[in-house]
């Protein structure tokens, strides 16, 4: 069935929602979907002449909460985030005993319709993609808005892979009120499906499940590291790197998924990555450290090899065998991450006429002995020694070309700020972190959750690494890696703001980009005939403009927009049949 030039619903529940003439000023025109919350129709407002996208929310509470649900809603549509990466909220209300958001409309398709046409697609091909849906997570979150249940039908796609979202603020909104949200599995993180407190890193888990459809085309199953392949193409470093990444991203506990989506795409960045390949031969040729226990050495005569007797036990204590002196071993140093490792031994190693399962015996002796001083280097808890936690990076955080860092000089360990020595208790499990920035007065989040705003005293944090991104209107937001520790068990950092365009002059016009579902629609402005769509208008003079479009076997529709300078302002319209 069609109606008005839409499709058939996916799934309706019309049969037991009738719905009004209108919502507030939106004219109802039709559904167009419906969904765990409620049904979402088409609608127009009159007074702009414009199509909005309303849902409804059709819930099973109470008239007074259904009444606080519709202020918060208000609340959030009064948000603006500036990113055109985010569908704008326009309006909320109460119509009867039904709380509605509104918003614009997007002719656009779906990200689940889109995939059929981009999956499984390479990762140059991705990124692009991958940025706009991670510049509006961050986006929504520096102003507060978090997501919570990111779904492939809150993302819309154009035909020129230009990527919008919508839905930010409504989970939590919900949850403010004591109202259960939906979790959309496999898309939720696992923290919302077990209802416990999340943070930005419950996007970012969306997030990943979302590159996995579009790098691979299948869902993932469950969290953590898959069984997939990529397209035909994909090099063996990108195999690695897109693993990697994506099993990182898709972790079950949020302590070990990236902090950001930014982190996820930098990890992508597959020519900045080392070959696993390579890490995993060098492991295999390190030699067994020169520390007691060393693994038995087999005493080889340099004419003859020595055998064991017959019937001799091949064990440590056979005759044929001999344990080396023990040498007092060396103080105990940072280990290397990378050391180079020749290609073959230095020195050929005599064949061996032992059987081949003496000789795997002799290297899982090695193995576990190794293991063993693994675990006395590192502790039970698998821990780098104190003297490595101090080692907080502030700007090597890979979170793409317009967040970087710098850190002034910090307060050393054994220092507090002001001048004292501080004797840290051993056990003592909590740091402080003080934020400033110049200029002052920008917002602090760490980790995912809002801190106030500069100059920031947090204390009582437990000790770890955390992400603290300082953002401010009108400044690039800054992104820092902290580390406190029992050896650093107070921060001091400043971060230092730049302009969004330090030294570029301030743009006069801006632009208009126009597509119409079907395209070739004529499009005049303020009564100039300007061409048909799909098109971009440049150079437009700031201000409102009056936009027709007209298609032959369909109704004129006539939009306002208003254009401001530097900026691209999509109108994308779905024209319906006469």
């Amino acid at each position: 069935m069609i109606v008005s030039g839409v499709s058939a619903l996916l799934y309706d529940d019309s049969a037991g929602f009738t719905a009004p003439p209108a919502f507030g000023t939106f004219r109802v025109l039709h559904q167009i979907g419906s969904g765990a919350l409620g049904p979402v129709f088409r609608a127009y407002e009159p007074q702009r002449e414009r199509l909005i996208a309303v849902k409804a929310f059709r819930l099973d509470i109470v008239p007074e909460v259904t009444t606080r649900l519709a202020e918060a809603l208000r609340r959030l549509a009064a948000v603006r985030v500036e990113s055109p990466c985010i569908v704008p909220t326009v309006a909320a209300g109460l119509e009867g005993l039904t709380a509605f958001l509104g918003s614009e409309y997007d002719t656009s398709e779906t990200f689940d319709a889109a995939l059929r046409r981009l999956a499984p697609a390479p990762i140059d091909r991705a990124r692009p993609i991958l940025r706009q849906v991670a510049e509006a997570i961050e986006a929504g979150w520096a102003a507060g808005l978090g997501h919570g249940a990111l779904h492939p039908r809150d993302v819309f796609v154009s035909d020129t892979n230009q990527v919008r979202v919508t839905g930010f603020g409504v989970v939590p909104a919900l949850e403010a009120l004591g109202i259960t949200a939906p979790v959309r599995r496999p898309y939720t993180a696992p923290e919302r499906v077990a209802g416990r407190p999340w943070d930005i890193r419950a996007d970012v888990y969306s997030f990943g499940v979302l590159a996995h459809e579009l790098l691979t085309g299948r869902r993932p199953a469950g969290t953590g590291e898959q069984d997939w392949t990529l397209p035909t193409g994909t090099t063996p470093a990108q195999r690695v790197a897109i693993r990697a990444a994506l099993a990182c991203v898709l972790a079950e506990d949020p302590a070990n998924r990236y902090a950001t989506p930014s982190e996820f795409l930098a990890a992508l960045e597959t020519e900045k990555l080392p070959s696993v390949t390579k890490e995993v031969v060098e492991v295999v040729a390190v030699p067994t450290p020169p520390t007691p226990p060393a693994p038995p050495a087999v005493d080889v005569a340099p004419s003859t090899p020595a055998r064991p007797a017959a019937g001799a036990p091949t064990s440590p204590t056979s005759p044929s065998v001999a344990r080396p002196t023990p040498a007092r071993p060396p103080a105990p140093t940072r280990p290397a991450v990378a050391r180079s490792i020749p290609a073959g031994p230095t020195v050929p190693p005599p064949a061996l006429p032992f059987s081949s399962g003496i000789a795997a015996a002799f290297f899982v002796v090695g193995v576990l002995i190794g293991a063993a001083l693994g675990y006395v280097w590192r502790g039970p808890s698998g821990s780098a020694p104190d003297a490595l936690e101090t080692a907080a990076v502030v700007g090597d955080v890979p979170v793409g070309t317009d967040v970087a860092v710098t850190e002034p000089p910090t307060v050393p360990a054994e220092t507090t700020p002001s001048g004292e020595v501080a004797q840290a208790e051993p056990s003592a499990t909590r740091g402080r972190l003080l934020v400033r920035s110049v200029p002052a007065g920008a917002r602090v989040m760490i980790s995912g959750r809002a801190r106030g705003t500069t100059p920031a005293t947090v204390r009582d944090l437990p000790f770890g690494t955390y992400n603290v991104t300082v953002s401010r209107e009108g400044y690039r937001p800054r992104i820092a890696r902290v580390t406190l520790s029992r050896t650093v068990p107070a921060r001091d950092i400043t971060v230092e703001l730049r302009r969004a365009a330090p030294l570029a002059p301030a743009a006069s016009t801006g632009s208009l980009y126009i597509d119409t579902r079907p395209s070739g629609a004529q499009v005049t402005i303020d009564g100039r005939l300007m061409g048909t769509t799909p098109m971009r208008v440049p150079d437009v003079a700031p201000g409102s403009h009056t936009i027709r479009l007209d298609l032959a076997g369909h109704k004129s529709m006539t939009t306002t927009v208003v254009v401001r300078a530097g900026q691209q302002v999509p109108v994308r319209v779905s024209l319906e049949v006469m």
